[in-house]
This record gives structure tokens, C-alpha cells and sequence, in this order.
């Protein structure tokens, strides 16, 4: 998706959460335990996750958004 893109583009970014602003850098997590910890956390919460990945031979991207100070 196009937000993705931009992100890896520019990954700079503002997010809303609640009533707060907050600036944060994404990076995308290719791999490793940390990707796999965070999407079974994911999963966990929606568990559509799952059957997205079934559907498609490629890998789904995790993004990290880490506040900027």
C-alpha cells in the first residue's frame, strides 16, 4: 500500500493517538524473534492477520513506530 511506501520513503512520520500528537520514526522489522514477537502479539489482537498471510505468497511488512524525542 501506498502509506507504506511512504513511509519507507520517509519514515519521519505524526501520529494521532487519542487526543495526542506524537512525532515517530518507523522502521520495518524484516525478521528475527522481534518480528515474530510482534506478530503473534498482532495476530493475537486480530487474528485476521492470519488469514491475510494465508492469502498471499509475500512476507506481510511489520512497521515499527519509535517516538522521536
Amino acid at each position: 500500500p501506498l502509506w507504506f511506501r511512504n513511509l519507507e520513503a520517509n519514515p519521519d512520520c505524526e501520529l494521532q493517538v487519542g487526543a495526542e500528537s506524537v512525532s515517530a520514526r518507523a522502521r520495518v522489522v524484516e525478521e528475527g524473534p522481534e518480528r515474530t514477537a510482534i506478530w503473534d502479539q498482532m495476530a493475537k489482537i486480530y487474528p485476521p492477520y492470519l488469514d491475510y498471510q494465508k492469502s498471499t505468497d509475500r512476507v506481510i511488512p511489520v512497521v515499527v513506530l519509535e517516538p522521536r524525542g
